[in-house]
């Protein structure tokens, strides 16, 4: 299903100019040294992440409300470490082209007994949240983080009560006059105020892998053996055709390495089941296809799926509305998923899906799409209107089916952070249009099945047999075939 790219850059930048930018500049910069023992790359293997690969990783970015950097001070600054942090924001503001500003301090008194530890050689060290503080050096040369989402708010809202009234903008004179040392120092502190603000969406871990599996979970290790006895099974994808997702959209895919480091959203802890939100009425057998869909859900992901009250259509404003493009009137999926399900989340909702007969549009230069998800909020959402009359008769019936359950695993997928499969011909392959999404299997590669366990934490022989059984059931034979043949693979 479609998604489209995440925020073009600002008007006046296109991405051609800044792919030409990048080739201009590649000759003045050499490549990363080899690490040494106790280096960061020596302890931390990372792919990186290419100009491409930001583009369609919903990127963290200034917009028209959210444009200024805010610079919170924790604790009393001595000696002239006040004109570092004012030198350092002004930097700051000319590195990302925007305001910067330094609220007042906070006293360290906020950090409870709990959150501290003895000195380790540079004072008390106090509890580090992805909000910016920075953890002390760890021995390979990085920084450590750790985050508590519950002392994150508390502190957070702390900040927001004191200074939200009392915002001082960055007015800094510099020195005329400094030592040696002192300008080492200012030159060693800027680059690593930065650092923070770079590393924001995604901030290093010294344990990257955001999955805890579960006690009997297949471990890693096990999931990549599981990924060489399933590939002779699966082909290759296909080169794009005309009109075609990867004809399109260009993306370099996700490996299920590159699946462990992104630090995946996932069912866990209090959010453990998929809600699914009926938007509008359904008619005839629409409503049995989704209840079918809602039972497949929970056979692939291993876990709990309720269906929600319904919500009418009623809550879509007419400025999210378009008309019909020959399945209906169209609504927009963004609206759908930004005012329409991320208030309303259920708090033990691992994922929060709308299903409606609505035909969807993301923006108006689209014309349509199956469905649309985010990779970090938990929130998706498809479309039926696309899929054929299910009360036509019973080959019609499961051809929605079918598509109805391809559509909802796919978005889910999403939400825990699968990423378009660009290797083999996969559940998780992007579609332009029906017959391309008609020709893509059910069944997921290797690569993107492992990503599904490890998530979730299921058996694989257990998810594949439950899987079998419930496409023999519903007349879905060659989906029934391929799952009893994975298994057979499997088999001791």
């Amino acid at each position: 299903a479609a998604e489209p790219v995440s925020a073009p850059p600002p008007t006046g930048v296109s991405l051609t100019d800044l792919r030409l930018l990048i080739r201009m500049l590649s000759p003045l910069h050499e490549k990363i040294h080899e690490p040494g023992p106790s280096d960061w790359l020596a302890q931390h293997k990372e792919p990186g992440q290419r100009f491409e690969d930001y583009l369609t990783c919903e990127p963290v970015t200034l917009t028209p409300k959210r444009r200024t950097l805010y610079i919170q001070p924790l604790g009393e600054l001595k000696g002239r470490q006040k004109e570092i942090v004012d030198l350092s924001a002004e930097f700051m503001g000319l590195y990302f082209g925007t305001d910067c500003r330094i609220l007042e301090s906070l006293p360290l008194s906020l950090i409870p007994r709990n959150k501290r530890r003895p000195d380790r050689g540079f004072g008390q060290s106090t509890l580090r949240h992805r909000t910016g503080t920075q953890g002390e050096p760890a021995q390979t040369g990085g920084f450590r983080t750790q985050a508590r989402t519950e002392d994150r708010g508390r502190v957070l809202r702390e900040v927001s009560s004191r200074n939200r009234r009392r915002a001082v903008t960055c007015n800094c004179t510099g020195s005329t006059r400094e030592t040696a040392e002192g300008h080492m120092r200012r030159l060693t502190f800027v680059p690593l105020w930065v650092w923070t603000l770079l590393c924001l969406s995604c901030f290093a871990q010294e344990e990257p892998i955001a999955v805890v599996p579960k006690t009997d979970a297949p471990s890693a290790t096990e999931l990549r053996a599981l990924i060489g006895k399933l590939q002779p099974l699966h082909e290759k994808i296909r080169p794009p055709g005309p009109g075609d997702w990867l004809k399109d959209h260009p993306e370099p895919g996700q490996t299920f390495e590159e699946y462990l480091t992104c630090q995946p959203v996932t069912p866990k802890g209090n959010r453990h089941v998929i809600c699914i939100q009926p938007l509008g009425g359904l008619k005839d057998r629409r409503k049995e296809i989704v209840d079918r869909t809602a039972e497949f859900m929970a056979l692939y992901f291993g876990t709990p799926v309720r269906v929600m009250e319904p919500l009418s259509l009623d809550l879509i404003p007419r400025e999210s509305r378009r008309p019909s493009r020959g399945y209906g009137e169209q609504i927009n999926s963004l609206s759908v998923l930004n005012d329409l399900l991320k208030p309303r989340i259920p708090k033990d909702a691992a994922a929060y899906i709308a299903f409606t007969a609505s035909d969807l549009y993301p923006e108006d230069s689209w014309n349509f799409v199956f469905g649309q998800a985010s990779l970090r909020q938990r929130v998706g959402v498809w479309s039926l209107a696309r899929f054929g009359d299910p009360d036509r008769n019973d080959d019609a019936f499961r051809l929605c089916l079918l598509r109805t359950i391809k559509t909802a695993t796919h978005e889910t997928g999403h939400i825990f952070s699968l990423r378009h499969c660009t290797l083999y011909e996969c559940n998780m392959n992007g579609s332009n249009h029906l017959e391309e999404s008609d020709a893509k299997p059910l069944w997921l590669c290797p690569e993107c099945f492992a990503k599904v366990l490890y998530a979730t934490g299921q058996e694989p022989k257990e998810s594949l047999r439950k899987q079998a059984a419930f496409a023999r059931k519903h007349g879905l034979e060659p989906e029934a075939a391929f799952y009893e043949k994975s298994l057979n693979t499997l088999a001791p």
